[in-house]
């Protein structure tokens, strides 16, 4: 078998608004599947997609807000007058783009994130490239898939994933969202 044959049971998605911008296939080193129901595929994500008040955001937030800031100062004219003083502001928000992160093992998706690309600047989040992350984002996978124990039970909770759930158990974890 040669080297570009061989199976890679691991994979990421980024979507945004359902439509994939990038998929990559990988291996992980001493995979533990225990990882599926654990507190730890909760903070993965958090540092892959987290989006929190403290400003800590996540690798994909992270790369985003470093790309306007890019954009932002090379477009900067510091001679611009604007006329009459008048400001104008275009709205950001006029045009929804939800991003969507997944993880997959063998085409089941494990876990996923999302968050609402708007917050950035048009231009930075419709040309998209993340190639210079991507190796980032399959470390950061490959930790937290891959370590010896894992938190099953959170605070007297059994954790489970949420599409594991029967449609009753669904409706009453979630009624008050």
């Amino acid at each position: 078998m040669k080297q570009h044959d061989t199976v890679k049971p691991f994979e990421f998605l980024l979507k945004i608004n359902d439509n994939i911008i990038c998929q990559r296939y990988f291996n992980i080193k001493n995979y533990n599947s225990d990882c599926r129901e654990s507190l730890e595929i909760k903070e993965m994500m958090t540092d892959i997609m987290g989006m929190t008040e403290s400003l800590k955001l996540g690798i994909i937030p992270e790369f985003f807000k470093e790309k306007c800031m890019a954009s932002t100062w090379e477009s900067y004219n510091p001679h611009y007058y604007q006329a009459k003083n008048k400001l104008y502001i275009k709205n950001i928000f006029d045009k929804q783009d939800i991003l969507t992160f997944e993880v997959l093992v063998y085409k089941e998706v494990i876990c996923s994130g999302i968050f609402d690309g708007s917050l950035f600047q048009s231009g930075v989040r419709r040309n998209i490239n993340i190639k210079d992350i991507i190796p980032q984002l399959i470390k950061t996978i490959g930790y937290y898939m891959s370590l010896n124990e894992y938190t099953q039970v959170y605070s007297g909770v059994k954790l489970v994933r949420y599409n594991e759930l029967t449609k009753e158990e669904k409706n009453r974890a979630f009624k008050f969202i």
